[in-house]
């Protein structure tokens, strides 16, 4: 399955077109009736907004980030969800795994 089959969405700082994507949203691969987001620890900063930033959510549970479009996004470690009866598992380049 694909992650754009989804309805994947990017979550943000800031506004257009000065934005920082810091995660990704999008509809459980196991139910698909919750939405389940990852925030990235390596946020998509094309205009280099974070050092003007002063304040960016950081978690325990943040994922390693490579892609810029949701058909090449590749997130580590995996997404385990299970402790709530959801789904397991990885996007790897666009693809839910």
């Amino acid at each position: 399955m694909k992650l754009i089959e989804l309805e994947p969405h990017w979550i943000g700082l800031g506004s257009s077109p000065n934005v920082v994507l810091t995660g990704v949203s999008f509809l459980c691969p196991h139910c698909k009736a919750i939405r389940l987001a990852a925030m990235f620890k390596n946020p998509i900063d094309p205009q280099n907004w974070l050092p003007r930033i002063t304040t960016i959510p950081h978690g325990q549970n943040e994922w390693e980030r490579t892609g810029e479009t949701f058909e090449t996004l590749t997130l580590r470690p995996s997404i385990n969800t299970e402790w709530a009866n959801h789904w397991h598992g990885f996007i790897l380049n666009g693809e839910i795994v």
